[in-house]
């Protein structure tokens, strides 16, 4: 994160998805390297909180907040979790929630295209306004994939939701 020269020592972060597999990673390595971390989770509370544990014995804060990003309100609702247990702070952002359901393109329901959509897109865009808001040089990571070199037919909303993010 940042320019490779600042410490992320003592800065506050929040991962979403940041329970388990990529998202559990880069919350261990950012412990690691001394940030506190914020762990948001849709449903994956337990393994959270082992991922907390895990951060807390680097010696960092640690903590689970829970939110459903594909939900309208959820990007809100996160950041205000996330905000309420730093005491306010946040330096950072790691956009790294994701929902990979089997979907074509000329059958995927548009419910669920809405809600890739507001997942990889729209709650990345908002998280990170909120962010800025606070005023800080705040660093901010958006996690994207290899499916992104070509169209994955198989997984429409999933590829829609996270072209959308790379642009």
């Amino acid at each position: 994160m940042g320019n490779g020269n600042q410490s992320l020592a003592g800065r506050h972060i929040l991962v979403t998805g940041g329970a388990r597999r990529i998202g559990g990673a880069m919350v261990r390595e950012l412990a690691r390297a001394g940030a506190h971390v914020v762990i948001h989770c849709r449903q994956s509370a337990e393994a959270a909180q082992a991922t907390a544990r895990e951060a807390r014995a680097c010696g960092v804060q640690a903590w689970v907040v829970t939110a459903d990003l594909a939900d309208p309100a959820g990007a809100d609702r996160c950041m205000d979790a996330a905000l309420a247990a730093t005491g306010g702070h946040l330096d950072g952002l790691v956009n790294n929630a994701s929902h990979y359901p089997a979907s074509r393109l000329l059958t995927v329901p548009p419910a669920d295209l809405e809600a890739s959509l507001r997942l990889h897109a729209a709650a990345p865009l908002l998280l990170a306004r909120r962010l800025a808001a606070l005023g800080g040089e705040g660093d901010i990571v958006n996690v994207l994939d290899a499916r992104m070199t070509m169209y994955d037919a198989d997984h429409a909303a999933y590829h829609l939701g996270k072209r959308m993010l790379l642009s």
